[in-house]
């Protein structure tokens, strides 16, 4: 959780404006909610709807709703190194990432990357 975290504000961090838009969004909620970014967002995921209807009573909520107010707070040190984006370590190298990068760092069976618009 820390780490996707951490993801999402160096995203906030790198953002360019590229012909009147943000890059992955302006802020928190926007590059959290851009279209095809996190996949609880998009529309039909199958953990959308668990999503929309979380709350306090979900021991989860309460850890994740924990480091999302210490990411804000800016009291997270990022575990991964800058990374703007990650992906499952097993699966294949999305296409649409466009040619091979090398992982910055593996935390659990998730890698990351840095893809910031250059």
């Amino acid at each position: 959780m820390i780490a996707v975290a951490c993801v999402v504000l160096n995203r906030v961090r790198e953002s360019r404006e590229i012909d009147g838009r943000h890059w992955w969004g302006h802020d928190i909620v926007s590059v959290c909610r851009a279209r095809a970014q996190f996949s609880c967002w998009n529309p039909g995921d199958p953990n959308r709807a668990k999503l929309l209807s979380v709350d306090l009573s979900d021991a989860e909520f309460r850890l994740a709703r924990k480091v999302a107010e210490d990411a804000i707070a800016g009291n997270l040190d990022d575990p991964t190194f800058g990374a703007t984006s990650y992906k499952l370590a097993s699966l294949p190298w999305p296409y649409s990432w466009g040619h091979f990068r090398t992982p910055l760092v593996t935390i659990g069976k998730h890698a990351f990357y840095n893809l910031a618009v250059e």
